[in-house]
């Protein structure tokens, strides 16, 4: 299902991020926390501000490869056209180059993890990654979340991206029923 993505840009769901991150985090005396900026990733600037433990941020990120960027146009037009801003681009870029790039020496596919605190759009980021798998041929997607509400959460990112009506069940209300199409499916 190749529909093409009608979404919500970043600068209008600027209220929708959490704004608990701020420069109150920096201390001035004794640095934690640096303002974060994204490295190799040009774009739409990200609508809070987003910071980094300084230690965190003193370690450079590896150059993108040629396997970092979608092959789908759809996909890239996230990107290209501001619906997520250069911070969540760069999770879709390097997870893509994690699962796209270099096996691992037993054969298998690398994972990634996204770690990022409160404001950031991780929702957003793994809707986009998700996105680009299933464009790109992939048929299944588990999203892990610590709650049922945030299923709810997962919805409105992957409809403000364009992905409006696939089914995303709660797994453990499908568990012990046998009728889903454990193929076709986004488990939240």
């Amino acid at each position: 299902m190749d529909a093409p993505v009608h979404a919500r840009p970043m600068n209008n769901i600027a209220e929708d991020q959490d704004a608990n991150l701020n420069a109150a985090a920096l201390d001035d005396d004794n640095v934690v926390y640096e303002q974060y900026q994204a490295a190799h990733v040009r774009g739409v600037a990200h609508p809070g501000e987003i910071v980094s433990t300084a230690s965190l941020a003193s370690i450079p990120l590896p150059p993108l490869t040629p396997t970092a960027y979608p092959r789908h146009p759809d996909v890239q037009r996230l990107v290209d056209e501001g619906t997520i801003s250069d911070a969540q681009a760069e999770v879709l870029y390097y997870s893509n180059m994690r699962f796209h790039g270099p096996k691992l020496p037993d054969g298998s596919t690398p994972g990634f993890f996204l770690g990022d605190g409160a404001g950031v759009g991780k929702g957003r980021a793994i809707a986009s990654c998700a996105i680009n798998h299933y464009r790109n041929g992939g048929d299944r997607i588990l999203w892990v979340s610590v709650s049922n509400d945030l299923r709810v959460d997962a919805r409105r990112d992957l409809d403000d991206l364009g992905e409006v009506g696939y089914d995303i069940p709660f797994f453990p209300e499908v568990v012990g029923s046998g009728c889903v199409d454990f193929y076709h499916h986004v488990f939240a």
